[in-house]
């Protein structure tokens, strides 16, 4: 028989879990209250850095690493909780949902020029509304499928490929989040470019990583 786990061990993943919940809804409630337009570019052709952004990066990272942290516990001191995993995947979608979906706002587009009717607008996180779009359907299908078949009995927990698109976005979002929080994501900079770029792979490997849960629904059927 196992012995017991004392009771702060029992607690410290869920805890994790919880405090990256009030992580995601700080950044959420930053990123979304910023003044819009929030940056501009000045007569130098330079932009001031967004301290906001800077600091919800830092906070970003910190809740990816409770991420990262109370999973791996709970399965190393066998305290895995219904709690827990009703908890855990929902402090992760809230905290990259609802990061994308500020950060595809107009708070966070420059003019790519001064010159009149060829002004247009970009988002300087790479960030726009169809990727937070993509996101957001991807895990809706996923939750949707989980939910149905762990109801009946079946093993769906985050695979590789889920694991792997977590570890993308952990890297990615912080990253253009640092880029545009500098300042350095000038219009039609290599800046901005590498932005769009991560975001896009981001939602794709988001996208595709939702394939070996549909695939386990025939499998399973």
């Amino acid at each position: 028989m196992d012995t017991p786990q004392p009771q702060w061990k029992q607690r410290l993943p869920n805890t994790l879990s919880v405090a990256r919940c009030f992580i995601a809804a700080g950044i959420i409630v930053v990123l979304a209250t910023a003044p819009s337009p929030h940056h501009g570019v000045d007569t130098s052709g330079s932009m001031a850095a967004d301290w906001r952004l800077i600091g919800c990066m830092i906070a970003f990272v910190v809740a990816a690493i409770t991420d990262m942290l109370d999973g791996h516990l709970a399965r190393r001191w066998n305290v895995v909780s219904k709690f827990g995993r009703i908890i855990d995947p929902f402090a992760d979608k809230a905290l990259v949902i609802g990061t994308l979906a500020c950060l595809a706002g107009p708070a966070y587009t420059v003019f790519t020029t001064n010159a009149g009717e060829n002004a247009q607008l970009v988002h300087i996180t790479g960030v726009n509304v169809l990727i937070a779009v993509i996101v957001l359907i991807r895990e809706l299908l996923v939750t949707s499928i989980r939910a149905v078949y762990e109801s009946d009995g079946y093993d769906f927990s985050a695979g590789k490929f889920g694991k792997a698109k977590m570890i993308l976005q952990s890297v990615c979002i912080p990253t253009v989040m640092l880029i545009a929080g500098l300042g350095l994501a000038l219009p039609d900079s290599s800046w901005i470019h590498a932005n769009n770029l991560m975001m896009w792979l981001t939602a794709g490997v988001t996208a595709v990583s939702a394939y070996p849960y549909v695939r386990r629904i025939g499998a399973n059927s």
